[in-house]
């Protein structure tokens, strides 16, 4: 067990690799759910025909909810800032509302918007509710004015003065921001092989392994205790970081309603991370020294997890490149984890399961069999 505790030790005791391993996929999930969760004012373009003391009094109130910029009737203009991001949707109310309203004949007011989000969808809804609820109004008045301005302010200040905020996440979008964080957790999975590619050339190159084989201690051994030694490094990775994170994002983050499913979540992770660490021995075992092993290292490092969705969804990449990705380790990763998360289990995913586990087991057995020239 010599070479598994100094293991532990070598790797511990630098401060380097508690932040590659523990503060970075922390800081990185930290990051982008902040962003993802910081409130965006709604940006609404209003284009008013009308002009009534109505039209003004509803503008003013989407105000409370929104950026609202005054546009002409021009579509075309209107089109092109849509498709330019410079607003998220625009209203246009036609000439002659307010009086319509009155006369109890329930105008429409057109909504032009490119593509609803849950941002969209509340105000989009408010502002159709209040035109068919204001027609209501007006055949209740009777063509009075006076009264149904004075219904409608009741209206606005009952309706409009409720509080503006996000829709809660729905299930599928909570699963998707935990899969989204076990991307960047995978980032911290793959500097596992940077461990295990460099404890092992350390060895190589300072002939540690020479004089080791001078003691009891075999070749089968020294490479199982590498191994192990990684393993615990990756349990107490996976198990801080699946605990803390929840806490730390309090309540913004969840790898599972139950317990049982979190667990399932953290033995998913530790498989993948045995993948990296398979790969890791591997590289270690076939490389002169640490440049090539570093060069190696990035050639498999960066494309495995682009390829995969840790850095971005797999949808923005072209058909062709996912259908590459389909064969890396971390497509399977988060694929298996997904399955877990919805609550099928772990046999819903056992084919991801079967190929993170079928990888591992290959590598650690070239590594293990295959000698180099070095006989290490």
């Amino acid at each position: 067990m010599t070479v598994l505790l100094n293991n532990l030790k070598r790797i511990f005791l630098k401060p380097i690799n508690i932040i590659l391993m523990i503060v970075v996929p922390i800081v990185l999930n930290l990051f982008f759910i902040s962003i993802n969760n910081a409130e965006q004012l709604y940006e609404i373009g209003v284009i008013d025909l009308d002009q009534s003391e109505l039209t003004k009094s509803i503008v003013e109130e989407i105000k409370i909810a929104a950026n609202t910029h005054d546009y002409e009737d021009d579509i075309d203009v209107i089109n092109s800032d849509l498709l330019n991001s410079n607003i998220n949707m625009a209203v246009r109310f036609p000439e002659n509302y307010a009086q319509d309203m009155i006369d109890g004949k329930c105008p429409k007011v057109e909504i032009f918007a490119i593509e609803e989000n849950t941002d969209s969808i509340p105000l989009t809804m408010l502002i159709a509710s209040f035109g068919t609820n204001c027609g209501e109004i007006g055949k209740l008045c009777d063509g009075d004015e006076d009264k149904f301005y004075d219904v409608v302010e009741d209206y606005l200040d009952g309706t409009f003065k409720a509080e503006y905020g996000n829709f809660d996440l729905s299930k599928g979008e909570k699963i998707d921001r935990a899969v989204n964080s076990l991307g960047y957790l995978a980032m911290g999975m793959m500097f596992l092989m940077s461990f295990a590619t460099t404890l092992l050339l350390e060895d190589k190159v300072t002939r540690v392994y020479s004089r080791l084989l001078t003691t009891p201690t075999t070749r089968a051994s020294y490479l199982l205790q590498h191994l192990l030694s990684y393993i615990i490094v990756a349990a107490v990775q996976v198990v801080l970081i699946i605990s803390l994170l929840p806490v730390i994002m309090d309540g913004e983050l969840s790898f599972g309603d139950s317990f049982g499913v979190t667990i399932q979540v953290m033995l998913v992770t530790l498989l993948f991370a045995t993948a990296c660490i398979a790969i890791g021995l591997t590289i270690s075992r076939f490389s002169k020294n640490n440049v090539v092993a570093g060069a190696f290292v990035g050639l498999v490092n960066l494309p495995v997890l682009m390829l995969g969705g840790c850095m971005w969804p797999r949808d923005l990449m072209p058909e062709w490149l996912q259908k590459v990705g389909d064969y890396v380790p971390t497509t399977w990763f988060l694929k298996a984890a997904e399955e877990v998360l919805y609550e099928n289990g772990m046999g819903a995913a056992w084919k991801e399961l079967a190929l993170m586990g079928g990888l591992a087991v290959i590598l650690v057995t070239v590594s293990f069999v295959v000698e180099t020239d070095d006989k290490c």
